[in-house]
């Protein structure tokens, strides 16, 4: 997907910035463009990054924003009741039907 978002001039106005927020978001999970030191294993240390750019990241916003012609908003029309559209983002967000206290 990414190679780096390194350029010949490496300024900073000269980055894709839909890119480089994707990129933040891989980066706080390990992720590295430049390859240099390929990992075989899995960190799983805790890591306060990992939280943090999940829930204040521009990502994070672009998936969970209900757009014009967005997924999350063609579900919102679709949905018969509420009930049914949170059956529905539950399966699709954490692939099981919520409990009764959910």
């Amino acid at each position: 997907m990414f190679v780096s978002l390194s350029n010949e001039r490496d300024r900073p106005s000269l980055n894709l910035p839909r890119a480089q927020a994707v990129v933040d978001v891989l980066e706080a999970f390990g992720w590295t463009g430049s390859r240099q030191n390929p990992r075989s294993d899995r960190e799983t240390d805790p890591n306060v990054l990992q939280p943090g750019v999940l829930a204040n990241s521009l990502v994070s916003t672009w998936v969970t924003r209900a757009a014009v012609d967005s997924e999350l908003a063609e579900l919102a029309v679709r949905a018969a009741s509420p009930a049914a559209l949170v059956d529905e983002l539950f399966l699709r967000i954490y692939n099981r039907p919520p409990t009764a206290t959910e």
